[in-house]
């Protein structure tokens, strides 16, 4: 198991910053690099940087990619079928987690997940976030809203997120002291 540590930051990192800009210069790095088996070849290399403050966390995704694609919009439309990013985590070993899922148009699909055990409409045991809860997230994504037709050509783009700690809350409870907590979480690039 891999570990990544989130750095907090005293200032609103703007999500439309440039990815080696001041606002995330101190912000560790996460390479996507591990991949499911039953997935293609097409690997596009996929960095991650993540902060926090004291009211959420703060990411920002970078794709060099090809075959680019976006036609999903709207909250909890089927973003992983699109060129998407996706970051899932569980700030408490003893609940579910959550997943936030992004298609580089900057649609979100995202749900608490208890029984992470496929079934034909998803998970066993889910939950999809409400709307009222999707607006409280922030999104900035460097590619137009709907990229149709798709992109063949090698391309880099970004999509940024915030995320308050209070949509977590909702469904884990509280969360405690965020300062040297330890989360589970992971990260993908599929499209």
């Amino acid at each position: 198991m891999q570990s990544y540590t989130i750095i907090k930051t005293e200032s609103n990192p703007a999500l439309d910053a440039d990815w080696h800009g001041v606002e995330w210069e101190f912000a560790n790095i996460a390479e996507i690099s591990i991949f499911r088996p039953d997935s293609s070849d097409h690997r596009p290399q996929t960095e991650l940087k993540l902060l926090y403050d004291s009211e959420g966390i703060y990411g920002h995704f970078k794709v060099e990619d090809q075959f680019t694609r976006s036609v999903g919009t709207g909250y909890n439309a089927p973003v992983c079928q699109d060129s998407c990013v996706e970051f899932f985590v569980q700030p408490k070993k003893n609940k579910g987690y959550l997943n936030f899922e992004f298609n580089c148009g900057g649609a979100v699909l995202s749900s608490y997940i208890t029984d992470s055990t496929r079934t034909e409409d998803g998970f066993k045991e889910m939950v999809q976030l409400k709307d009222n809860e999707l607006n409280l997230v922030k999104i900035h994504h460097s590619m137009p809203k709907i990229v149709d037709p798709e992109i063949k050509k090698k391309n880099t783009w970004y999509l940024s997120f915030f995320i308050p700690f209070s949509i977590l809350q909702n469904y884990v409870g509280d969360i405690g002291p965020i300062d040297n907590s330890e989360w589970r979480a992971n990260f993908y690039k599929c499209g």
